[in-house]
C-alpha cells in the first residue's frame, strides 16, 4: 500500500510541476507586452514565485508525509502566484490584465479550500463580482484585452492543476485512512470485527438502545475444549478451526445491524441490536445447527466428537457495555458448568 502511494506521488509531481513551470514561464511574454517599463522587476517576481512553488515541493517531499501535504501545496500556489499579482497590479498602469488574474485566483482557491466546509456562495459571488467589475471596466485596446484574457485562462489552469493536485490527496488520503480504520477494527486471523471494534460498537447500539427503549442481545460464545483441539491437532489447524467457527457465525445473522467479533482466544461475540430473547435464541440455533453440520473433527472433546460451542446470552434494556458482557460471562459460565454445548440466558 505505501509502495503504491509512493508511486502515485511521483507520477504527481511530473504530471504538476511541469504545467506549472510552463504556465509561469508564459507569463513572461504578457508581461513585457503590457508593460515594458516594468519588465524587469516583473521577471524577477517571476522567478522568486517558482523558486518558491518548487522549493516548497521540494521541502513537502522530504517530510516523508506527502500524502498530506496536497493541500498544504495546493495553498502554497495560490499564495504565491497571488503575492506576485499584487505588486504587478499596483506597479503597472495597465491594471486589467492583473486584476482579472488575481480575481480569478481568488475565485479557484475561494472554492478549492471553502467548498469542503460548505460555505462556498458567498466567496464564490465575491470573486465573480470582482471578475465582472473587470470586464465591465476594460481597457478598449484590444491588445490589452486579448492580454487580459489569456491570463485569465493561463490562471483557471493553474487553478485547475491545484485543484487537482488537491482532490487527488484527499482522494489518496481518505482511501488510505479508510485501509487503516478497517485493519485496526479487524481480526487479521478471522477477518472479523476485533475487540476494540467490539467495545465502541456496543457501546453506540446500547445508547441507542437507551433513547428508543428496545432491548439487545449480546452473544458470548466459547468453543468447548479449544484448548484439547489445538494441544491435538496444532495451531495451524487450531486457527483454521476459528476462521471457519467466525464464518459460522457470520452466517448466523441476518439482518443489518448485527455483527460478529472475536472476544479473544477462542472466545466470540454477537450483538444483535433491537432483539428480544426470541430473537437471540433464534440465532443461538443457527449457530448450534451450523456447527453441527460443519462437523470439523475435535477428538479430543469430552461432549461431541465435533467442535461446539458454549453460548452464554444477555438481552436488556439500557445498561453499560460492562454489565451487558458481565451478564453473558456469567452465563456462559453456568453453560460450562452444565456440560457445555448449550446455551444459558442471563
Amino acid at each position: 500500500m505505501t509502495q503504491k502511494l509512493d508511486e502515485d506521488l511521483l507520477v504527481g509531481q511530473i504530471v504538476t510541476i511541469s504545467p506549472f513551470a510552463i504556465l509561469i514561464l508564459l507569463w513572461i511574454p504578457f508581461d513585457y507586452l503590457v508593460d515594458p517599463l516594468h519588465f524587469e522587476t516583473f521577471l524577477v517576481l517571476r522567478f522568486i514565485c517558482a523558486l518558491v512553488i518548487f522549493g516548497g515541493r521540494v521541502a513537502f517531499i522530504r517530510t516523508g508525509k506527502q500524502a498530506v501535504h496536497y493541500r498544504k501545496f495546493a495553498l502554497l500556489i495560490y499564495l504565491s502566484l497571488m503575492l506576485t499579482i499584487l505588486p504587478m497590479c499596483i506597479m503597472t498602469s495597465e491594471k486589467y490584465p492583473y486584476y482579472v488574474g488575481f480575481s480569478t485566483l481568488f475565485f479557484g482557491a475561494s472554492v478549492l479550500f471553502i467548498w469542503p466546509l460548505r460555505y462556498f456562495l458567498i466567496p464564490m459571488l465575491l470573486s465573480g463580482l470582482l471578475v465582472g467589475i473587470a470586464e465591465w471596466n476594460a481597457v478598449t485596446d484590444p491588445k490589452i484585452a486579448a492580454t487580459g484574457i489569456f491570463l485569465m485562462v493561463n490562471v483557471c489552469a493553474l487553478s485547475g492543476l491545484a485543484s487537482w493536485l488537491t482532490y487527488q490527496g484527499y482522494l489518496r488520503n481518505g482511501a488510505l485512512l479508510n485501509q487503516l480504520e478497517n485493519l485496526s477494527n479487524t481480526d487479521r486471523l478471522t477477518g472479523i470485527a476485533n475487540r476494540r471494534y467490539f467495545d465502541h460498537k456496543l457501546q453506540n447500539e446500547l445508547t441507542r438502545a437507551s433513547r428508543n427503549g428496545s432491548t439487545t442481545a449480546v452473544l458470548l460464545l466459547d468453543i468447548d475444549y479449544f484448548k484439547n483441539y489445538n494441544d491435538h491437532y496444532g495451531h495451524q489447524q487450531g486457527d483454521e478451526c476459528l476462521r471457519r467457527v467466525s464464518d459460522c457465525l457470520r452466517k448466523a445473522i441476518s439482518r443489518e445491524p448485527d455483527f460478529v467479533a472475536r472476544y479473544g482466544g477462542e472466545e466470540f461475540v454477537v450483538v444483535l441490536p433491537n432483539s428480544d430473547v426470541s430473537g437471540a435464541e433464534s440465532v443461538v440455533k443457527r449457530i448450534i445447527d451450523g456447527l453441527s453440520e460443519l462437523r470439523i473433527p475435535h477428538a479430543q472433546s469430552s461432549v461431541a466428537p465435533f467442535v461446539t460451542v458454549s453460548i452464554g446470552v444477555a438481552c436488556r434494556k439500557a445498561t453499560s457495555a460492562q454489565d451487558m458482557v458481565a451478564l453473558a460471562d456469567s452465563a456462559l459460565y453456568k453453560a460450562k458448568q452444565g456440560g457445555r454445548n448449550s446455551f444459558v440466558v442471563a
